[in-house]
């Protein structure tokens, strides 16, 4: 189990079997979800560089393994862990620092140094992860000992302290959601958007255009669509539904268009 401190506010844990991520604010709010694979893998090496800018190309190939990827990955990724924590906190969380890649505020408190990254699917799995700065290497004659009691009480504390979690009842669930207003119809679709600040207008009408213009073919069943801000003021993103949001479940998918930086 993992444990961290986030902006001095949330108290989280991740556990890394289920991928539930866990939190509690100091006034009561709550937040509770399961992460993907590469989106825990991505929250868990940006917690081993906490506080230190991690670049995009180093973020990807470590959640995905070294799986190709579409350029939109990561920034989906990013903002579904920033939607955890709420519109406003998420961003105040998971900083993007320009040039150089993504920057989490927080503290580490236990368990991450223990805990091996999650198997990528396929026929071979990466090895266990170490915390910055261990020793790869002990001579076998001596040190050993004192090493595994050490593990041993960590893991015995970790798994006390697990069960006492368990114990809790369970807090009241503060949902953290997106708040849209309609936008308008065009042709078969119902255009939604974020009531939070979106980048300029004259971007935000052509990302609609070329959206319109040219709709992803992976959702053509799906006619309401929900206009988000993306990970920076270059960069859109859409989900698509083939329901509205009030709907359980909605069954959406995500799509990303990004600003040419030479246009």
């Amino acid at each position: 189990m993992i444990r961290f401190v986030a902006i001095d506010l949330w108290d989280c844990s991740l556990d890394p079997v289920e991928r539930l991520l866990r939190g509690s604010r100091q006034d009561g709010a709550t937040l509770s979800c399961n992460l993907s694979k590469p989106e825990y893998r991505l929250l868990q090496q940006l917690l081993m560089a906490s506080g230190t800018p991690v670049s995009r190309d180093d973020l990807t190939g470590h959640a995905w393994d070294g799986r190709p990827v579409t350029a939109g990955s990561l920034s989906n990724a990013v903002f579904n862990l920033r939607q955890a924590f709420g519109a406003e906190d998420g961003h105040k969380v998971i900083r993007t620092v320009p040039s150089q890649g993504y920057r989490i505020e927080a503290r580490v408190l236990d368990g991450l140094a223990l805990q091996p990254a999650i198997p990528a699917e396929g026929p071979e799995a990466p090895a266990m992860e170490q915390a910055p700065g261990a020793t790869t290497k002990r001579p076998w004659s001596r040190g050993w000992v004192p090493a595994l009691v050490a593990v041993a009480l960590v893991n015995l504390g970790a798994v006390f302290w697990y069960a006492q979690l368990r114990a809790i009842p369970s807090l009241p669930q503060t949902p953290h959601r997106l708040t849209y207003e309609y936008l308008a119809d065009i042709g078969e679709r119902r255009f939604f958007t974020q009531v939070s600040p979106l980048p300029a207008s004259d971007w935000t009408e052509r990302a609609l255009k070329a959206f319109v213009d040219y709709p992803p073919q992976r959702g053509a069943d799906k006619h309401y669509v929900y206009l988000n801000r993306g990970d920076s003021d270059d960069e859109l993103s859409f989900f698509l539904c083939q329901n509205s949001l009030d709907a359980a479940p909605p069954n959406c998918s995500t799509y990303v268009i990004q600003r040419d930086p030479h246009s």
